[in-house]
């Protein structure tokens, strides 16, 4: 299994991200079968090193263990706030998240989920930007995570870069709302459903923003969409089941 381009990635160094890159052309030159979870990468490695890798995407689970108690926990309320989640590094736009969200008058919250724990210095620099109405709840996992996401009004993300985000699929899922930057991998995760802003544009993620804040039922209509492309491309029996065929198919 070959990840996305990890050596874009800025917390890399020169040396580490050639390291990674070579990795990555060492597993297509070398091995009898390369599986991956973005169409992107899969069509990335048939042009420039003529490899047609497989394509099986990656799932999301939906345990469906709700419990909008939890909320209590970090005194939040249902549909009252939007929700970030990852690590605090530049490519994820966090700075650029804080700073467009402290522009606007609403009497909606934005909670941040993550941290850095590498790079404290980074990660009190995030937390100093925020207004009061920005909640940091450092790292949550397990059914915790799982509500937040559930009882938030949307999910939120301003990447430059990106692979297949596991916490915008697993939002896609469990919320059904996302408004994240119009990179080329997150158009394809979401493949038709919720909303993007223009990536690094300040002035049009203020107007998407502010516009799902204040129509929710749009939302609403969005989630039915959303809801339906998870559960036909996303389930993660069937992906399960093309892994164990593609193993099958390997060891015959």
């Amino acid at each position: 299994v070959v990840d996305g381009a990890d050596w874009r990635r800025s917390k890399w160094g020169v040396i580490s991200s050639a390291f990674l890159k070579l990795n990555s052309f060492i597993a297509i030159k070398f091995s009898k079968s390369v599986v991956v979870d973005s169409k992107i990468i899969q069509k990335k490695y048939k042009d420039k090193l003529k490899f047609l890798c497989d394509y099986i995407p990656y799932g999301y689970n939906n345990k469906k263990n709700y419990d909008k108690k939890i909320l209590k926990k970090y005194s939040l309320h249902n549909k009252e706030y939007i929700v970030f989640v990852g690590r605090f590094e530049k490519e994820k736009g966090i700075e650029f998240l804080i700073n467009n969200f402290n522009q606007i008058e609403s009497d909606t919250y934005l909670v941040i989920i993550g941290g850095n724990k590498a790079n404290r210095k980074y990660e009190d620099y995030i937390k100093s930007l925020g207004n009061q109405r920005v909640k940091y709840l450092g790292f949550i996992y397990d059914k915790d995570y799982i509500n937040i996401l559930r009882y938030s009004l949307f999910y939120v993300s301003t990447s430059f870069v990106e692979g297949t985000s596991p916490s915008l699929l697993t939002a896609m899922g469990v919320n059904g709302f996302a408004l994240v930057s119009d990179i080329e991998e997150n158009l394809e995760t979401l493949n038709g459903t919720c909303s993007t802003f223009k990536t690094g544009d300040g002035n049009d993620f203020i107007k998407k923003l502010l516009y799902y804040i204040y129509n929710k039922k749009n939302i609403d209509i969005e989630r039915i969409k959303t809801k339906s492309v998870v559960e036909k491309y996303y389930n993660w029996d069937s992906i399960t089941n093309d892994y164990l065929s593609h193993i099958y198919r390997l060891i015959d």
